[in-house]
């Protein structure tokens, strides 16, 4: 028995549809969160409803300053200078009023689409269930705003959708007008952050001969972008071994800063060196760096390498995120650069050294002694 036919009977407000995605799951960017909802009745303009989304956390967007890029009801126009909704960041709330999103003669929604951006967190995390309640305002008499709706669990994005027309989805899973598509990470709640991970992580020496200059090369890519607003700083560690005191160390590379700091422990493992990126470093690739160490005058026990990468936190507060995995690197086992061998060299190649700090130890590869004359009382060389 339908009892929407029951005399004064009126429905509480609740989704069909409620789904939610985003668009990045790269630390410290600019990530557009979807929002697609269909009501169980057609809401007009007269009772002001609002809708709130909640748990959205640990953005790095400051309260009120969310960039609403696009509100779309369909089969209605939307004008994209309206500045609509509200972000509270501590709360990871965004409330907005449907019809202030509205031309003047939309009066009624059942289905509509959104998408605001919110700064990604600069470290890993995994978005939690987002819910969302909506208000509307009771007209009879003094308006009213009436208590919020129950929550309701959000779900995660998908294509297409019960009571969607083909042309709307369609704009923000395929795009549309030649617009970019929304196309969210349908398998995450927003706010889902991936871990940094290092792709390649090469090291290799140019000299393994004692008290050399010997140029360390570097090669790394990570598996997401490091943004530059978060500050991604680079790591070379447990370095050890090489006569070059703590100072600033120059840097050849495109992608860092010209010096760098090198702190040398002499106890055991914790030499390193912190590379500044001086831009954005594009996930999956390859960026270099060399400097110079000054190897060891002997042999010394071939140290394990590590990189790790950080970001730094700019809001609510500056913060430097040291979660980042601490990997060891990969290193050289090949024969050192072709010049180093030369005539009796050759007996030393197949040796790894170009191995960081794989130094060869003197011996005297030709060791004859001889004399010129065996006669007594006379001069010999």
């Amino acid at each position: 028995k339908d009892t929407d036919q029951h005399l004064m009977r009126v429905r509480k407000l609740s989704y069909d549809i409620k789904d939610i995605g985003q668009t990045s799951l790269v630390p410290c960017e600019d990530n557009t969160i979807g929002v697609k909802l269909h009501t169980n009745f057609t809401m007009l303009r007269r009772c002001n409803p609002t809708v709130t989304i909640k748990g959205l956390m640990n953005a790095q967007t400051k309260s009120n300053h969310v960039n609403f890029t696009t509100f779309r009801v369909v089969g209605s126009a939307t004008d994209p200078t309206k500045n609509v909704g509200s972000w509270d960041q501590p709360s990871g709330t965004y409330k907005v009023k449907l019809f202030d999103t509205q031309e003047d003669n939309v009066d009624r929604i059942t289905e509509f689409l959104l998408a605001f951006i919110l700064i990604n967190p600069a470290k890993q995390q995994t978005g939690t269930q987002i819910k969302i309640e909506s208000e509307i305002t009771d007209m009879i008499g003094p308006p009213q705003v009436l208590p919020p709706g129950p929550e309701q669990d959000m779900a995660k994005w998908v294509n297409g959708g019960l009571g969607f027309s083909l042309d709307a989805q369609a704009y923000y899973d395929q795009g549309s007008g030649g617009n970019a598509a929304l196309n969210p990470y349908k398998e995450y709640f927003p706010l889902t952050v991936q871990a940094i991970n290092f792709i390649t992580k090469n090291i290799s020496q140019s000299s393994p001969y004692p008290c050399d200059d010997n140029i360390i090369t570097v090669t790394m890519s990570t598996n997401v972008k490091l943004a530059a607003i978060c500050n991604p700083l680079i790591t070379i560690s447990r370095l050890d071994g090489s006569q070059t005191v703590s100072q600033a160390l120059q840097i050849d590379s495109t992608a860092f800063t010209a010096t760098a700091p090198w702190t040398q422990d002499t106890g055991a493992t914790s030499s390193k060196l912190v590379l500044n990126a001086t831009s954005d470093l594009n996930g999956n690739t390859n960026y270099v760096a060399s400097f110079n160490l000054t190897n060891p005058a002997q042999p010394v026990p071939l140290p394990v390498v590590q990189i790790k990468a950080s970001l730094e936190r700019f809001f609510p507060d500056k913060f430097r995120e040291e979660g980042m995995p601490i990997t060891d690197m990969y290193h050289d086992m090949g024969s050192a650069p072709p010049a180093i061998y030369a005539g009796m060299n050759n007996a030393y190649e197949n040796r790894s050294e170009a191995y960081p700090m794989n130094i060869r130890g003197l011996v005297f590869e030709t060791k004859d002694i001889g004399q010129s004359t065996p006669f007594p009382n006379c001069m010999n060389s």
